[in-house]
């Protein structure tokens, strides 16, 4: 019988050493020939690009691919925008942690609802460039240290994209790969291995609007089942173009339209509780005054536009969907 299960395991490992042989071999002959080409788009960037880890402002690390690091000036241990608020909870003061992409860091909406509530603590975890895995996977990261009564995320239109692999290449250079679909590839292996690489070139494939609503929601679901789990309150604000609608050039027009029915339309039918945000904005514009940080970034709110929202979220129950759930 011992005899037996030796040639077993003989057999065993000898079957795995030629697999192992065989995808060495396979990944030095891929090697040999002209590199794959990945599929999606790859963009090089020199080593003073500001995620370049030697700038000291971001980790590429983990799943979010890229994240504020301990050493970059605005954001402290806890992983949120540096503030005031202590770290121990204080009984009866309400926490809101915000998550989000740069129109959460900018603060023009958290800043202007610390100043219009400041009964409540306004957590801002905002990150540019973010999208909602990226939020999702930094929700689970710091979360647990912040423990916030309400967790708010702002989901930016733009959040309908694919999340990119960054990394550091041999030339020191930064470099980011946005694959052509939502999926989950290994920055592990897309620099290292040949193989890895041509399998993305064979697997890499359009990906629709369907595609994309898919991966928005599913992270949606994600954060919302997380801060269930540790019985926080969760809350989605729907952002709109920073602009009049009707001065939107197609397909930019059209394509906001959709994406923001989707949204709302989801959102409703999965129960979340969520926050229509072009009501302030179009308000705004009725005033004559300007809604865009810049004048044509419809990515970002002006100061202005930035109030409004803060003060249409505090009419419409914000503060007391995070009063009500302080423990």
């Amino acid at each position: 019988m011992k005899a037996r299960r030796g040639r077993w395991l003989v057999r065993a490992a000898a079957v795995a050493l030629g697999v192992l042989l065989s995808v060495l071999a396979l990944e030095g002959l891929v090697r040999l020939v002209p590199p794959a080409h990945a599929g999606g788009r790859e963009q090089v960037f020199p080593p003073g690009h500001m995620m370049h880890p030697r700038r000291g402002f971001y980790v590429l690390d983990g799943e979010e691919g890229f994240r504020p690091s301990r050493t970059h000036p605005e954001y402290a241990a806890h992983g949120a925008l540096k503030n005031d608020y202590p770290m121990a909870r204080r009984a009866g003061v309400p926490r809101v942690l915000n998550i989000g992409d740069s129109v959460t860091h900018r603060g023009r909406i958290v800043g202007k609802l610390a100043e219009l509530a400041p009964e409540i603590e306004w957590w801002n975890a905002g990150v540019g460039g973010w999208n909602t895995r990226q939020e999702a996977a930094y929700l689970e990261r710091i979360g647990d240290a912040i423990a916030p009564d309400l967790v708010l995320v702002y989901l930016h239109l733009n959040d309908f994209e694919v999340t990119p692999v960054r990394f550091v290449d041999s030339e020191d250079r930064f470099v980011e790969f946005h694959p052509s679909r939502p999926r989950v590839l290994s920055r592990f292996w897309f620099v290292r291995s040949a193989l890895y690489r041509l399998w993305v070139s064979w697997t890499d494939a359009p990906s629709g609007e369907e595609d994309l609503a898919e991966e928005v929601f599913t992270n949606l679901t994600r954060m919302e089942r997380h801060a269930g789990q540790r019985g926080w309150a969760f809350a989605v604000a729907v952002l709109p173009p920073f602009a009049a609608t009707d001065t939107l050039p197609e397909p930019l027009r059209s394509l906001c339209i959709e994406r923001m029915a989707r949204s709302l339309a989801w959102l409703g039918s999965n129960g979340i509780a969520h926050f229509d945000l072009r009501e302030p904005v179009e308000a705004t514009v009725r005033a004559g005054l300007p809604v865009d940080e810049l004048p044509g970034d419809v990515l970002h709110p002006s100061w202005e536009a930035g109030e409004a929202m803060a003060r249409y979220l505090l009419a419409a129950g914000l503060a007391e969907l995070a009063t009500s759930s302080s423990r």
